[in-house]
């Protein structure tokens, strides 16, 4: 039994040395490049928003670098013996939070780029989603999978999910189809398959009333048919069903509240887009994690949300 337990806990410190590791917990790498500031030629409305929201994000990575510090001296190399095991599963616990607190604050910083961007005409290729002057198409989303990315078919799922950012999953499907011909035992490919199939099927329940088009769809099409009494109220039901993104959703009701003002309208209408496309960006990549480790339902539902929220 001894050497049961403390085969563990060498396990659980090994893994905490790779996590450790993982994270690259040095500070600046962690954080990422550095925020850009808020134009000041924007309308003072759009500004302060701006700046509220960026400041948000500063203190973010403050509390962060902090945390990390603090965390290092209980928890780093050599600080804690390989007898303690219930020490070492703490810790752990600890480290695999602040890799999640870390994803989300580099998700809503690309967002905030992404925001900062659409106050200038740098995103005017429809075939491409734009995150802060970088194109992400279908060739990115492949290579987010190392099973796709090395598959000898990558070229043609590269088209298929180039047809996924364009909104047609019918086409995206018989890109798939093909590429199995070539890789048929590539179980990521054949997962990728079943979502489009899925999708496909999603959408003409939907169009055929056999399935209820859902809360954040409604909103989407009520902002952009002006419906702003609409919109706020979907947004709203969206929340409840989509607690993981109530922080952007928010953010859809505060802008589609001041189009409804119409202050600084044309501002908040590329706000708006920006939001959509920046939302639609970050929720494809958390898809395409979930489609690499198997999680179907999860990159089903993803995919369905960015699918909503990418929506012209």
């Amino acid at each position: 039994m001894v050497a049961v337990r403390l085969t563990g806990r060498r396990a659980l410190q090994a893994a905490l040395v790779v996590l450790l590791s993982s994270v690259a917990i040095s500070g600046t790498g962690a954080q990422g490049e550095p925020l850009p500031e808020v134009p000041r030629h924007l309308p003072a409305t759009i500004r302060d928003w701006l700046n509220r929201s960026r400041s948000t994000l500063l203190t973010r990575s403050a509390a962060y670098a902090a945390h990390r510090i603090e965390f290092l001296g209980r928890c780093g190399p050599g600080t804690i013996p390989s007898s303690d095991g219930a020490r070492l599963r703490a810790c752990r616990l600890e480290l695999e939070s602040m890799h999640a607190d870390l994803a989300a604050s580099r998700r809503d910083k690309r967002v905030f780029r992404m925001r900062i961007a659409s106050t200038e005409p740098v995103c005017t290729d429809p075939m491409v989603v734009c995150a802060a002057g970088m194109a992400r198409d279908g060739a990115w989303l492949t290579d987010q999978v190392p099973e796709l990315k090395s598959s000898p078919a990558a070229d043609v799922i590269s088209k298929g999910f180039q047809a996924v950012i364009n909104h047609d999953w019918p086409v995206a499907l018989a890109w798939w189809q093909t590429a199995q011909q070539r890789d048929p035992g590539n179980e990521a490919l054949r997962r990728s398959v079943d979502l489009a199939q899925w999708m496909v099927d999603r959408r003409r329940a939907v169009t055929a009333g056999t399935a209820p088009e859902p809360p954040l769809s409604l909103a989407i099409r009520s902002a952009a048919r002006n419906d702003y009494v609409g919109a706020i109220r979907q947004f709203e039901r969206a929340k409840r069903q989509h607690p993981a993104s109530a922080a952007y959703l928010d953010d859809m009701i505060v802008i589609v509240r001041q189009r409804q003002a119409a202050a600084d309208g044309e501002h908040w209408n590329r706000l708006y887009r920006a939001n959509q496309n920046a939302i639609a960006d970050v929720l494809r990549e958390q898809a395409m994690g979930h489609l690499a480790t198997g999680q179907r339902d999860r990159a089903q539902f993803s995919f369905e949300e960015a699918e909503m929220f990418s929506r012209p």
